[in-house]
């Protein structure tokens, strides 16, 4: 399998030639796809059919944390930071507490960075949780961790309407609930959409209990 998720024009030319190379030394071409949602542009491969299988909500690393604070809002920034930090206000209209965090690298901008792995247990020490960049940036694997464990959960676009098409397209309840994400968007999901695309012979009854069991 080959996931190409994130691939440019450039790189997607040099990596169909390489494939196509493979083919004609009679190589059997791996699998390819994209963790994109359908709709969302991105650099495709030319000759080869690129699958959109979209991330899960990972159901096996622990939420708990050695860490014990309780702040009003993890403000998370996806991709390239532009701006000043947004405001936060809950419903009084007062500010709130929160933590700028960057998704990545570090700068001097943020408290501080994390990773998927790092931010699953520290979700609920925020009483609401606001993922902040572009709609191509927000549908992630970050969103579904947050959305299976949090029911505050906002979303934040320069292109709202260009988000919520995406985010229509991606879960026909525009990710309203937990609920909505053990239904459709948890790794066993996401292995079970490879698996068939894949056409391997797997005990789909036994997978699907395990879904039915969430």
């Amino acid at each position: 399998m080959l996931n190409v998720t994130g691939l440019d024009e450039e790189k997607s030319v040099a990596l169909n030639q390489l494939l196509q190379n493979l083919k004609t030394k009679k190589v059997n071409v791996p699998f390819v796809f994209s963790n994109t949602p359908e709709g969302i542009p991105e650099a495709r491969l030319k000759d080869f059919k690129t699958h959109s299988i979209l991330p899960g909500a990972d159901l096996f690393i622990p939420n708990h944390s050695g860490l014990d604070f309780e702040i009003g809002t993890a403000m998370l920034y996806m991709g390239d930071l532009e701006g000043k930090p947004y405001k936060v206000q809950n419903n009084s209209g007062e500010h709130e507490t929160y933590h700028n965090i960057e998704i990545g690298e570090k700068t001097e901008f943020s408290d501080f960075s994390a990773t998927a792995v790092d931010m699953m247990p520290l979700y609920l020490k925020y009483k609401q949780v606001c993922f902040i960049g572009k709609p191509e940036d927000l549908v992630s694997q970050l969103l579904f961790d947050s959305k299976i464990r949090h029911d505050n959960v906002k979303l934040v676009s320069d292109d709202q309407e260009r988000l919520d098409t995406i985010l229509e397209g991606v879960c026909k309840t525009n990710l309203a609930s937990p609920q909505d994400i053990k239904t459709r968007h948890t790794c066993l999901h996401r292995t079970k959409r490879l698996l068939s695309k894949l056409k391997v012979d797997f005990n789909q009854q036994a997978l699907e209990q395990m879904i039915g069991s969430l």
